[in-house]
């Protein structure tokens, strides 16, 4: 197999004594309007106790302040938006990833209780026909797929070991990978952030059968991956497409079935970034009217038993035809 897949815990652990009313998550959507940035900016506050609470919480982002009052009910959870506009900021790119803090500050009685800190980024995904475009600027994608896996440590890889992933993709001329085939470490996101690269992020399933797919807790843990995935890196600039299902029963009708709600529950959770899964059912596929990015996984003499120059001439025809019909980029997500 190409990794395994380890027990215990793999990743930093912390724990955080936090007060019956607390700051649960943030998200900061950014958007870029006649050369202008905005963003909308969710903060959602739970209150644990058996009481009603008057709150008031403050936002802070690149000299802009906003605060609310709100009273948040016994055992609820409450969202507040605040719509923020910048008149100077600098756009998140690969050439320069410009980050910023956001600072959320919970109060009660005047006295701050909580607080949440994100590093977040100026930069907005849109398709323009066949193009992937980051703040309005189309981009040619050239990366790797990354496992995180060493012969000496597992999964459980320090920060060390990441930026020298880093070091050799980036020397390579990379600006762009993917977290075949789960989410990745926050820490290395956190890299990919600082350095400008371009993430496609995808959920744990990968190679599985029609069978494997029906199996009774397929649907619930790919759901739970995807859910637990958009919440926790929602905030990372450098994530411009979410995946699923790597090469996937994408030729059936159950497998279309499972396709599509995976899809959509992406679009309910994020609805700004394009989605896509990586493909190998040459010419039989037929979930790929779903997805907003078509995207193919070439292993000739492997996955198709005809020559190769055969196989690639017949293989570019086709992506030429399914994205000129389509309207759709079309990625080469692995190649062998």
């Amino acid at each position: 197999n190409d990794y395994y897949t380890y027990g215990g815990i793999t990743r930093p652990a912390a724990v955080e004594y936090i007060p019956d009313t607390y700051i649960k998550n943030i998200r900061f959507t950014p958007q870029l309007t006649c050369g202008r940035w905005s963003a909308e900016t969710e903060v959602f506050v739970c209150n644990v106790s058996e009481r009603e609470m008057e709150i008031s919480l403050e936002v802070k982002l690149a000299g802009c302040c906003m605060e609310k009052t709100v009273t948040v009910g016994a055992g609820c959870e409450e969202r507040l938006v605040f719509a923020m506009e910048f008149d100077e900021v600098q756009a998140w790119s690969n050439a320069q990833p410009a980050l910023y803090f956001l600072q959320a500050v919970l109060s009660v009685n005047g006295e701050p209780t909580d607080d949440l800190i994100e590093r977040v980024g100026f930069r907005t995904v849109t398709l323009d026909g066949s193009k992937i475009m980051v703040n309005g600027e189309a981009v040619y994608l050239k990366g790797f797929n990354r496992h995180e896996d060493y012969a000496s440590v597992g999964c459980a890889i320090p920060l060390q070991l990441m930026a020298q992933d880093m070091e050799l993709m980036q020397e390579a001329g990379a600006n762009a990978l993917r977290t075949c085939h789960y989410p990745n470490d926050e820490r290395f996101l956190d890299l990919c952030d600082e350095r400008g690269i371009l993430v496609w992020e995808e959920n744990h399933a990968r190679g599985l059968s029609e069978e494997n797919m029906r199996n009774p807790h397929f649907k619930q843990q790919c759901g739970d991956c995807i859910r637990e995935m958009i919440t926790a890196h929602y905030n990372h600039p450098s994530i411009y497409i979410w995946g699923i299902l790597n090469e996937c029963a994408s030729d059936t009708e159950y497998g279309r079935e499972c396709y599509s709600e995976q899809y959509e529950l992406i679009k309910s959770l994020d609805p700004y970034r394009p989605r896509s899964s990586a493909s190998c059912r040459f010419k039989t596929d037929i979930c790929l009217g779903y997805p907003e990015v078509v995207s193919y996984n070439i292993y000739p003499k492997w996955y198709h038993d005809i020559p190769v120059e055969d196989y690639l001439d017949e293989l570019y025809q086709w992506i030429q035809n399914e994205s000129e019909g389509t309207g759709k980029p079309f990625l080469i997500t692995e190649i062998g």
